[in-house]
């Protein structure tokens, strides 16, 4: 009984390693896009005004 209570721990400590790793690149890419969206804008409205 003791070895499925282990591999039970190892799961969920894996499982909540690889979600706060998931909200940390969340984190990270959400003023990365903003930045994206923000050139991409800048981009079409240089263009615009160029054509």
């Amino acid at each position: 009984m003791a070895c499925p209570t282990r591999q039970a721990d190892r799961d969920k400590v894996h499982a909540d390693v690889a979600g706060r790793h998931r909200e940390d690149l969340a984190m990270v890419n959400d003023p990365r896009l903003a930045i994206t969206e923000k050139h991409a804008e800048q981009l079409v409205e240089l263009l615009q005004h160029n054509t």
